[in-house]
């Protein structure tokens, strides 16, 4: 693409703010994605992606959510030092959250869907999702994506 992706995606955002922009690149680098992400594209797929998924990613972005593939989200949040935090810790990490919250937020971080989760914890699916839906509040993120970022974030600085 001339100009490259990233000044189409800020030339696009400043010129027509509703428009909701999904990116579909070879380009797997996470300080593109970031970057994308930053000036204002919704979502980040990669070609070779399922004709099934790329119809999902388009799904998710034209309702206003946030897309990264899911193979490549993981990618990006383990790259952030994702861990487990040590429940001494918990408390200074995440002020916002319940412990609860802060245990189910980890647990995405891992890449648990719900049902896991519920299954570690020994919750209902549907409670589960309440938590992670107060969470995603109380973080102020649109998706799970999103919450894993912080997640990992704030517990990449912690010691071992």
């Amino acid at each position: 693409m001339p100009g490259g992706g990233l000044n189409a995606v800020s030339k696009i955002s400043l010129r027509c703010p509703s428009t909701k922009t999904l990116m579909l690149t070879v380009v797997d680098d996470e300080d593109e994605v970031r970057g994308v992400l930053r000036k204002g594209a919704r979502g980040y797929l990669l070609k070779g992606a399922s004709s099934s998924e790329l119809v999902n990613a388009i799904r998710i972005v034209s309702k206003g959510q946030s897309y990264v593939s899911p193979s490549f989200a993981a990618q990006l949040i383990m790259s952030r030092g994702a861990e487990e935090a040590e429940p001494a810790e918990r408390s200074n990490i995440f002020p916002e959250l319940s412990e609860r919250e802060e245990q189910i937020l980890l647990l995405i971080l891992r890449g648990l869907s719900n049902r896991l989760i519920g299954d570690e914890l020994g919750l209902t699916e549907k409670t589960v999702k309440g938590y992670v839906t107060n969470t995603m509040e109380k973080l102020n993120v649109r998706n799970r994506v999103e919450a894993a970022m912080i997640a990992a974030q704030r517990t990449s600085g912690r010691k071992q």
